[in-house]
This record gives C-alpha cells, structure tokens and sequence, in this order.
C-alpha cells in the first residue's frame, strides 16, 4: 500500500527477489475495497507508508492474515491494531530482520519463472475485484517486447505518471530496469507544467500515460515555455485516444513517435501497438500484436472472421496470466486452448490492423439483432464536431434495446441532434442508427479513461 516512489520499487524487487508475492494496491480505494482485497489475498505482510496510519488502523483489525506491517516515512507506534510494525529503512540497512520460512538455501535456484510474482486486482467496474495471477515470466516478457518495439536503450528516461500499482505502471518500471534507464518518480497529481519541468529539467525522452494524461497535459498554460526537445516518444494506452488529442500532440510536437496501445492487465499488460509511421494512417487503429505475442479475433464458433467482420480479441504468448486467483471457474471460461478470450470485440482491416469496438457485454440487443457500440462510437467521432463520444443501449418498449449515443461536442462547435442524426444516417445502417443524442459536458471516466458506461445508463 505505497505510492509512487523509491520504497515501492525496492519493496518489488525484494519480495519478488525473495520468492514471495506481491499484492500491489491502489492507494485511492475506499475502506471497504480495501478490506475485500486484503481478505481476499491474505496477506502476511503488508508494506505501507506511515501517512497512511489512520487509513491502517481502520482496516487492518479486519484483516487476521496480516502478522506485521512494514512501514516507510514517517513511523507509526511499534504495534497497530496488534501488529507489529518494522521501520522499512531498518529492514533495507539491516538494522532489523524477519525470519522466512525458506524452502532452499539457494534463492536462484528455487525461484522458477512460472512461479506466481503478483497479484494485480482489476478495477472490478463490472463487480467485485478480480485478482490477476502474474507470474515472473509474465510481466518481463511483456517488458522486453516493449523494449524492443520502442527501442528503448539506457540512454532513455522517463517521468512516471502512471501508478506503479497498476500493472501499466509495473511495465513501465519493468522496461526501464531492463535496459537500465532513467525512471522520475512523482507521486504528485498530474499538473501540466509540473510534468513539463520535469521533462524539460531531466531531459526526459519518453512519456507514457492514458489518454486522459495528454489531454491534461495540454492544457498547460505555459507549454511554449520550456525545451522539450529531449522527448522522443509518447505511449498512449487504457481508452481509446480521440483522434483529435493524437493530431494536437503532433502538431505541438512534430518531431516524436506517438504509439498508440491495446492491452488488458490479463495479458500484462500490452497486446498491440500501432507503429508511429502508420498513426495519421490508421488514426482508430490499436495497430498489431507487439513481438512474441499472437492475436487473434474469433467468431463465436472459434473461427477466425475475415477483414472487416467483427470477432473477439484472443491473445496467445508468455505474456498471459496464469489465471484468477481463487476463481478457478472464471478462469476457465477465459483461458482455453486457442489463448485469452478477452471479452473485446474488434474487426481487422486487409493489413492486419486491429481496431477496437467495445466489449461484448456492451452489445445492445435491438429486436433480436446485435448492435455494436463501438461501431457508432467510430463514425461519431469522424463528425468534425464531435469531441468525444459513449453509446450505449436503453429499454425500448418497441425494441426491447435501442442504442442512445452521449456526445461531446468540440469548443466553438454547435451541431444539432438533427445534424448529428443525418450524419449517422449516411454512414451507418439504418438498424445502427442512435435512437437518441445526448449532448454533454463531459462523460464519466475511470482513471485509464475509460469511460463509465454503467454511469451512462443509470442516468
């Protein structure tokens, strides 16, 4: 339970390195997800922060498996809630040590690839958290493709904005390490002329973050003010990128390659990314499978569709979770002999690229005929209006389902839902057609940027 910062990445590679594994936990869950989480991993020891202190001591009565509680930064009494606390700089000095129960007295030898490395616990959006087993294999071998496909040397260096409990924050950290590069750590918010100073001042070549990051970042009011010339790449993943926000970031910056990325925390978490060459090409593109990873989309027979027909994403390679922990039956139903399921629908193009529609629980069912979401997603987005975009499907007393599309409309811009309509009209199938436009503000995010879909629905 620690923020972005030196002690997390130690606390990694010291109980990884020590055959244990690693629950990384999102710093901003509430009480109650917190003590589902912990309970549902049984945790032995848990590593925290002492500003966390009054958080811990609500918590971790409701938390039997925890026998002691390793603490950085400021300290907290010697026990807590019964438990003992270890300063965590005692513990790295030596000044303090715990016994493990060892099961050979060659760390090397008993530490084996496929041995579990981490617990990463999805944002449980659609129901109660799911914990991804990773092994050690996993998340490297995802690392080394992602070097490979930016080139990454130890020459490069990043600013961390993405949290390192996520299991995109753990790629970025793993990659780094790998080719030993230059990692900024900030557990700040994301304030834009924060992380342009940092890039300016450290001589940052690479950026990574969701979608939601670089629109933030482009709202500073000093942009112009600083030499960014260091910066060679930017790495978008998490949500689908407005193509509007790909355009602006190349037009601020011509020089960098933009990778836009597809990926799943069950896969560790990159699947594709589409090569900066082919972004203004193929803007709506996540592009192909990353080195030493198979993509496949599958009908729902398991045959593979053909350019144009939409299938479900299925992800094959080392890169892929060892299943759900204690939720054998879940597992199955994802992991078969053909790969992932992932539970994405996408089409694929003549060249191979892959573009992305939604979910499969998301398909509206109209009149016993499907409709894809993500399919009208696309075309609104090509309106010159339109900034942003959700669909979902609404009760209909005709229809059973009918599609409703939420819409953001651009600064200065003032389309109609009429306009918006014809515009659907003459691109889509009069069946795909949204029943309703609702203009808004805004629409409901998580911190990927995904959007809420279900918030949409409730309203």
């Amino acid at each position: 339970l620690l923020d972005t910062s030196v002690e997390y990445v130690v606390s990694y590679f010291g109980v990884t390195r020590a055959g244990g594994v690693v629950v990384p936990l999102n710093c901003s869950l509430d009480l109650e997800a917190l003590r589902v989480i912990l309970n549902d991993c049984e945790p032995v020891v848990l590593i925290t922060h002492g500003s966390k202190e009054r958080l811990l001591s609500r918590v971790i009565t409701a938390v039997p498996s925890v026998r002691c509680i390793f603490c950085a930064g400021r300290m907290v009494p010697p026990t807590l809630s019964g438990k003992k606390v270890i300063p965590l700089a005692s513990l790295l000095e030596g000044r303090e040590s715990i016994a493990l129960k060892r099961r050979g007295s060659d760390l090397e030898s008993r530490v084996k690839e496929t041995d579990l490395a981490c617990i990463v616990y999805t944002s449980g959006s659609t129901g109660r958290p799911k914990g991804v087993m990773l092994s050690h294999r996993n998340p490297v071998s995802n690392a080394g493709s992602v070097v490979e496909y930016l080139r990454l040397t130890g020459e490069d260096s990043t600013v961390v904005v993405l949290p390192l409990y996520y299991s995109s924050g753990i790629s970025q950290m793993l990659s780094h390490i790998k080719v030993g590069g230059k990692m900024v750590l900030t557990s700040e918010p994301i304030f834009p002329n924060l992380i342009w100073r940092l890039i300016q001042d450290e001589g940052i070549t690479g950026l990574s973050g969701v979608p939601t990051t670089f629109s933030m970042l482009l709202l500073a009011s000093r942009l112009g003010d600083y030499d960014l010339r260091s910066l060679r790449y930017i790495m978008a993943a998490g949500a689908r990128m407005p193509p509007e926000t790909v355009r602006r970031l190349l037009t601020v910056f011509p020089w960098i390659e933009v990778y836009l990325c597809y990926g799943l925390t069950e896969a560790s978490p990159r699947v594709t990314y589409l090569d900066p060459k082919d972004v203004l090409r193929k803007i709506d593109s996540v592009g192909r499978a990353i080195p030493g990873v198979e993509v496949s989309l599958l009908d729902e027979d398991g045959r593979e569709v053909k350019p144009g027909e939409v299938g479900e994403i299925v992800v094959k390679g080392p890169n892929v979770m060892m299943g759900y922990w204690g939720r054998p039956k879940e597992t199955a139903q994802v992991l078969r002999p053909e790969g992932l399921h992932t539970g994405d629908l996408a089409t694929v193009d003549q060249e191979g690229y892959i573009y992305i529609l939604g979910r499969k629980s998301e398909v509206i069912k109209k009149g016993g005929e499907k409709v894809i979401p993500g399919e009208i997603e696309q075309v609104l987005l090509r309106h010159p209006d339109v900034q942003d975009c959700a669909v979902v499907g609404v009760p209909d007393e005709v229809w059973s389902e009918v599609p409703k599309a939420f819409v953001v409309l651009k600064d200065g811009c003032s389309a109609t839902e009429t306009q918006v309509l014809e515009y659907c009209y003459s691109h889509l199938g009069p069946f795909k057609v949204p029943h309703q436009i609702e203009f808004s503000s805004s629409l409901p995010k998580t911190w990927s940027g995904k959007v809420r879909k279900a918030v949409l629905c409730d309203s």
